[in-house]
């Protein structure tokens, strides 16, 4: 049963790895998560089954959390699953972030800084002064007024009321 509960830790790193490392998906996760993640899915399915061991034993009447160690309630017993779970979820954690970052180091990948997202794009090459004056009339009054061709930080023209004429 114990062996079970470090392969928690395998299952939830492996989880995770997988699909950061996947084309398809398009997540790069730091390895520190990728090994949060790992620990902490272990410990939560270690404690939910020995919620369900607890469960089956006051419902149906069952022995899954047995009697050790001169303490009848079994409670010593979940302690040392709770306890064997986290060292397993702590050393498969340490390992696959260990494992991560060697990779990482080793990869030619790990040279080029990844892209970033920019949320305006680099100035083209374009001038960036306004355009002269140009008069414009409003179709739904037949207003004139005077208007200034501005260039947003995305290259897309856009004309700005200046005024009255």
């Amino acid at each position: 049963m114990r062996v079970l509960l470090v392969l928690q830790g395998i299952l939830g790193f492996l989880l995770v790895y997988v699909l950061n490392e996947s084309r398809r998906i398009g997540t790069h996760l730091r390895a520190g998560f990728v090994a949060l993640f790992a620990f902490t899915f272990a410990v939560t399915v270690g404690t939910l089954w020995e919620i369900f061991e607890f469960a089956a034993d006051q419902i149906f009447g069952s022995n899954m959390q047995k009697p050790m160690l001169h303490d009848p309630s079994g409670l010593t017993d979940t302690m040392w699953d709770l306890i064997v779970d986290a060292a397993g979820a702590a050393v498969i954690s340490g390992f696959g972030w260990w494992h991560m970052k060697r990779a990482a180091r080793r990869s030619p990948q790990s040279f080029s800084p990844r892209p970033r997202l920019e949320i305006f794009p680099p100035a083209t090459s374009r001038t960036t002064s306004a355009a002269a004056p140009i008069r414009t009339e409003s179709p739904a009054t037949g207003a004139r007024r005077n208007c200034a061709t501005i260039q947003s930080p995305r290259g897309i023209d856009a004309s700005a009321g200046m005024g009255k004429p």
